[in-house]
C-alpha cells in the first residue's frame, strides 16, 4: 500500500492550493471546483487559495487513491528519473473553472 491518505478522508475533491493571481486568471475562488489540466489527462480539484504561494505553482497532496478519482497519476507522463524508480512528481498544468459546483 502506498497510499498517503486515508480511504476515510477522502469523501471529497482533493484540494489544490493555488496563488491568489492564479485563481483570478482561472476565474475562481476559495472553496470552488476547478480542474487541472495537462496534455495528458484532466483531473477535478477544490481550489484552495494561500497568498503565501508563488504564482506559478499549484500545490495538491500526494497519496489519493486511484478508485476515488484522487491520484495525480492522471496528469503526468509514466517516466522515470535516472535515479532507476524515482516517481516524477511534477509536471505543467493549467487551472480551470469547471462551472459548476460539487457535492461536499
Amino acid at each position: 500500500m502506498n497510499s498517503q491518505i486515508l480511504e476515510a478522508d477522502q469523501d471529497d475533491l482533493v484540494g489544490a492550493e493555488v496563488s491568489p493571481d492564479v485563481a483570478v486568471q482561472a476565474g475562481v475562488a476559495d472553496g470552488d471546483v476547478a480542474a487541472l489540466v495537462s496534455p495528458r489527462g484532466r483531473f477535478e480539484v477544490r481550489v484552495r487559495v494561500d497568498p503565501t504561494l508563488r504564482p506559478d505553482i499549484v500545490v495538491v497532496p500526494k497519496g489519493g487513491w486511484h478508485k476515488h478519482g484522487r491520484n495525480m497519476n492522471v496528469l503526468i507522463e509514466p517516466r522515470f528519473t535516472a535515479g532507476t524508480g524515482s516517481a516524477f512528481n511534477q509536471n505543467f498544468v493549467r487551472l480551470e473553472a469547471v462551472g459548476r459546483p460539487a457535492p461536499r
